[in-house]
């Protein structure tokens, strides 16, 4: 049995590569291996854009403490982002090892599995599997067994860590399974991958909060959100992010 996988992603994964990465040795390299896994691995020309429930909601350290994008089930409105397909299906007649060596790529284009090491699962992010419902409804037992076979990978995930408080959903399961929902009818797809992070915040920022993040930043950061914008991976709170945002930085912005 053939199936048809797909990635879901937002924020710098989708556009990432050397020329607008921070200019930093090891920014770099991980820019590099973005483009690359891009190109050799997904269909780039058939990214589907989609409505998705996401927000800025993580500090993020290596983005000079501005906040970058994470999945969340507290979004009043979904924001949106895409769903790119795998350029090759994988072959599971006999086991779902090229499952595994996918979501392990992933995993090490995300910066979750370093050199030396094949893991899925860090305090900050994991790889998270979704199965097609369609999918399910026509292959019960063959999704059964690739559910039991995936959640062998995450007996050391904390999915409380994925989520703000007790009132909202982990984006991700005690057992790997992405806990999203979108809309859109995707019945060519068999299962997706993406890359829940833990939000390290309180309560979700509003978007003078976000934009504040992105003016104080002695780098003058901005490519972050910009780029999302521009490549049309959006939330929420863009508009108000926007009108806390300096002239400078809005004539960047291409109009939606």
């Amino acid at each position: 049995m053939q199936l048809q996988g797909a990635v879901i992603i937002i924020g710098s994964l989708f556009w990432e590569d050397e020329t607008n990465c921070i200019d930093l040795k090891e920014s770099k390299e991980l820019a590099k291996s973005r483009k690359i896994w891009r190109e050799l691995k997904l269909n780039m020309d058939s990214a589907k854009l989609v409505s998705l429930p996401i927000k800025y909601g993580r500090k993020s350290t290596s983005r000079f403490c501005t906040y970058t994008m994470a999945f969340t089930n507290s979004a009043e409105k979904k924001g949106t982002a895409y769903i790119v397909p795998y350029r090759e299906k994988i072959n599971v007649e006999e086991n779902f090892n090229q499952l595994y060596c996918q979501a392990i790529e992933l995993a090490r284009t995300e910066g979750i599995s370093k050199a030396g090491e094949n893991t899925l699962v860090k305090k900050w992010g994991s790889i998270g599997l979704k199965l097609n419902p369609k999918f399910i409804d026509e292959n019960q037992k063959v999704a059964n067994n690739l559910l039991n076979y995936w959640k062998q990978y995450y007996s050391k995930i904390d999915s409380e860590l994925y989520r703000i408080d007790e009132n909202e959903k982990s984006s991700i399961t005690k057992d790997g399974v992405l806990n999203i929902d979108f809309e859109e009818s995707l019945e060519d797809i068999d299962y997706f991958l993406a890359t829940p992070v833990s939000p390290n915040v309180k309560k979700y920022p509003d978007g003078l909060e976000i934009a504040n993040a992105m003016n104080s930043t002695r780098e003058e950061y901005y490519n972050y959100f910009v780029e999302n914008y521009n490549n049309k991976i959006t939330t929420e709170d863009d508009r108000d992010i926007i009108d806390n945002l300096p002239e400078n930085i809005k004539t960047r912005l291409q109009s939606q």
